[in-house]
């Protein structure tokens, strides 16, 4: 056997690895800065003349509104939802949206989303990405651009 060939062969697979690891963590990276910056974004509008988007974005990912809630009061927040996890059985959870007003013209809106059998509550930043596509999608694809500038 020819052992260049072998080693140049074993190197160009090595580097096809790194490059396709490369890619998938630049592809993590986009959508990381995208979602972390909805979830920042500071909408020049009142919460009140926004609150009714978010429901929408609560439709969109399957969770149906238990309470409406009161913008800058009380949380919109959905019924308990059971959803399949993979093979590892199901998971309970609940979604809330919370404005943060800012100002008469400015707020920000924050989800979360508990874990029944847990108690976990994280970030729901694709909601939140959702919910900007919708009410500014100049913003969320200024965001996106940015993103693929940064992480190409």
């Amino acid at each position: 056997m020819n052992r260049p060939l072998l080693r140049v062969a074993a190197l160009l697979c090595a580097l096809t690895l790194l490059a396709g690891c490369g890619a998938l963590l630049n592809m993590a990276k986009r959508e990381h800065y995208r979602v972390t910056k909805a979830q920042d974004h500071v909408y020049e509008r009142s919460c009140q003349s926004l609150w009714t988007k978010g429901r929408e974005v609560f439709d969109l990912h399957d969770y149906r509104v238990a309470d409406v809630g009161v913008p800058g009061l009380r949380p919109m927040m959905s019924y308990w939802t059971r959803k399949k996890i993979g093979d590892r059985g199901y998971e309970t959870k609940r979604v809330t949206m919370t404005a943060v007003v800012l100002g008469e013209t400015r707020c920000k809106f924050r989800f979360e989303e508990t874990t029944k059998e847990n108690g976990n509550t994280r970030s729901n930043a694709q909601m939140s990405h959702n919910l900007l596509k919708e009410i500014d999608p100049a913003a969320a694809q200024r965001y996106d651009d940015e993103a693929q500038k940064k992480f190409p």
